[in-house]
């Protein structure tokens, strides 16, 4: 994964929360060094 790669995640977690569905848990950056992401769970998906 890369910087471009990380970042389209990150706007897929962010278009969910905007489309109405919860974010439970995770969905920020996780650490300082590379391209990892909190485990990330939503609720309220339609």
């Amino acid at each position: 994964i890369d910087d471009e790669q990380f970042k389209k995640i990150l706007r897929y977690i962010r278009y969910g929360v905007d489309g109405g569905a919860t974010l439970v848990t995770g969905g920020d950056r996780l650490g300082d060094k590379g391209f990892y992401i909190q485990p990330t769970i939503f609720s309220d998906v339609q």
